[in-house]
């Protein structure tokens, strides 16, 4: 699998687990992507039912200017 294919089903996986596409939809892209059954793409969605999006993706997206933010809110560095 190529980067840009493992990328695609990574978010296939966040787009479900933030509920933009179902258990079966997201199966189905993901089974179109890689070349896996239907029905192991299917198990596959649900060995992350309890993964949050930033657990599944292996990073957080959120924009730096947010990031400095919490950061300074919590007391963790001086906000720049």
């Amino acid at each position: 699998m190529d980067k840009e294919t493992a990328k695609a089903v990574t978010e296939t996986m966040v787009d479900q687990k933030k509920g933009l596409r179902t258990r079966e939809t997201a199966a189905k892209e993901i089974a179109k992507l890689t070349g896996l059954t239907p029905d192991i793409a299917k198990l596959l969605m649900q060995g992350n039912s309890g993964k949050t999006a930033t657990q599944i993706r292996g990073y957080e997206k959120t924009p730096p200017q947010f990031i400095k933010e919490r950061n300074a809110r919590l007391g963790r560095e001086p906000m720049k």
